[in-house]
C-alpha cells in the first residue's frame, strides 16, 4: 500500500467514489433491461457494455463541471458530435443510451 501512502480521500473523493458505485448499479440495470429486452433478437453485447459504463462515466465527470455553465454545454456539444458521428442504429438504441446518461447525470448531481 506505498502507492497510495500520500493519498488522502477526503469527503469530495470519497462522494465521487460513491456516485460512480451507484453509477455501476444504475448501468447494471440499464444494461440487463437491454439484455432481457432483446432476448429473442441479436443484440450488441458493446453496446450493453456501453450503456453499463456509461452512467459511471457522467457519475464522475459531473461533479467536476456542475458548477460551470461553459463546460456543461461543452459536455452537451460532445454529446450531440458522438451521436451524429455514429453508425444510426434503433431508436430503442437511442433511447437507452440517453436513459444511461441521464441515470448518470442524476447520480452526479446527487439527485
Amino acid at each position: 500500500m506505498e502507492i497510495l501512502n500520500g493519498f488522502i480521500i477526503n469527503d469530495e473523493v470519497r462522494s465521487i467514489l460513491f456516485s460512480m458505485c451507484m453509477g455501476l448499479i444504475a448501468g447494471c440495470g440499464i444494461a440487463a433491461g437491454y439484455v432481457l429486452a432483446n432476448k429473442g433478437k441479436k443484440f450488441s453485447k458493446n453496446f450493453a457494455v456501453t450503456v453499463l459504463l456509461l452512467p459511471v462515466i457522467m457519475a464522475m465527470i459531473i461533479p467536476f463541471i456542475a458548477t460551470d455553465l461553459r463546460k456543461t454545454l461543452s459536455l452537451a456539444g460532445v454529446f450531440a458530435l458522438v451521436r451524429f458521428r455514429s453508425i444510426p442504429g434503433d431508436s430503442k438504441d437511442i433511447l437507452y443510451t440517453f436513459f444511461a446518461a441521464a441515470a448518470g447525470l442524476i447520480i452526479g448531481l446527487g439527485s
